[in-house]
């Protein structure tokens, strides 16, 4: 501060008067006032903090990842959890013989039809699925018809049902890929005939069904188109038909062109009477009818109350034929049912197992 007042005193000039003395001090005062702050602003400008891209730098350093990340930390032990069975080995796929024969096939306007060979191998022998015969043991043959209008319906049927469920299709439908879908993956599989019913047409089987009003020509006209859909079924069965199958003149034209292509046919109860399968029995045509359609009564009970009957039914006559839509109820209460049947004494077997030749 010494140097300053020198410079003040060297710079300002004082006055000798009383009132010109007291204004000059308080311009001495001003000024030392100001060259006070002027000191104090330039040591705080000296002690500053970094420049501001110093600390962006500090910044975006310590934001980086380093180069070594700190250890996780342990895992939380689980809790002991409580023995689980083990899941139940996938069955073996058995191999069924690859359709087309092209010695089983005969070209036609609506595709390849089944056919004897000139050996006389037929198709609904060489189609089914291999089935040990020797065993003394009840059998049941399970159908589920209507396939093939859904392909997640028919889908599902092919996936969680056992392969020794026959698969019938409905001819309503491109169903050639899933019919060789079907037999890949195990099950026979069959073509449904759509047949007119008593109550035509309140209930309508479709727009190729075979009629009572058209002649013979015309219904195996349109059995051959239904035949020509897909390849490698082992044989037919009725859909509707209460009326067509009672009705001996329009129903042995069909049985006689089924049984000279080699193929078998399955009578879904379509008549009370059983004239379908009289004429069967009469043309020795290989045969075999429904010994109880599942799912009339369309409720979980009701379907297993028929397979319970189809059990007493196959204990008593040795086999039985059951016969079920392609509904999901159905399709799920067949696949329950048929896990546990052989822990009951039954055979599941394949349609072809329990026909009469």
């Amino acid at each position: 501060m010494a140097s300053v007042a020198s410079f003040v005193h060297s710079t300002v000039w004082l006055p000798r008067s009383p009132r010109s003395l007291l204004a000059h001090r308080n311009l001495l005062l001003a000024v030392l006032g100001a060259l006070l702050a002027a000191t104090i602003a330039l040591a705080w400008l000296t002690a500053a903090p970094p420049a501001p891209q110093v600390v962006v730098a500090e910044i975006q350093a310590a934001a980086k990842p380093s180069a070594t990340p700190p250890p996780a930390a342990p895992a939380a032990t689980p809790a002991p959890q409580p023995p689980t069975a083990a899941p139940a080995p996938a069955q073996a796929v058995i191999a069924l013989t690859p359709a087309p024969d092209p010695a089983l096939i005969e070209k036609n306007p609506y595709g390849w039809l089944p056919t004897k060979s000139p050996d006389g191998r037929q198709a609904w022998m060489v189609y089914a699925r291999p089935f040990d015969r020797s065993g003394k043991q009840p059998r049941i043959a399970m159908v589920i018809s209507g396939l093939g209008l859904s392909k997640l319906t028919t889908q599902n049927a092919i996936r969680n049902l056992p392969p020794e469920v026959t698969l019938s299709f409905m001819p309503y439908h491109t169903i050639a890929a899933m019919m060789e879908e079907a037999r890949a993956a195990g099950h026979e599989t069959l073509i449904d005939v759509p047949m007119e019913p008593l109550d035509y047409p309140r209930q309508d089987p479709g727009p190729e069904a075979l009629l009572v009003a058209l002649d013979p020509a015309q219904n195996l006209d349109r059995l051959h188109w239904m035949m020509g859909r897909g390849t490698g079924y082992v044989g037919m069965m009725t859909y509707m038909g209460s009326r067509f199958a009672a009705t001996p003149e329009q129903l042995r034209p069909i049985l006689g062109d089924i049984k000279g292509r080699g193929l078998a046919f399955v009578d879904a109860r379509s008549t009370a009477d059983g004239t379908a399968m009289k004429l069967a029995a009469e043309m020795k045509l290989p045969r075999g009818a429904a010994d109880r359609v599942l799912d009339t009564d369309l409720s979980r009970s009701g379907i297993e109350q028929q397979l319970g009957e189809l059990e007493t039914l196959a204990r008593r006559n040795g086999s039985a034929i059951g016969v079920g839509a392609a509904y999901p109820l159905t399709i799920q209460a067949v696949a329950t049912w048929s896990a546990r049947l052989a822990e009951r004494g039954i055979v599941l077997a394949p349609l072809s197992a329990v026909l009469v030749p």
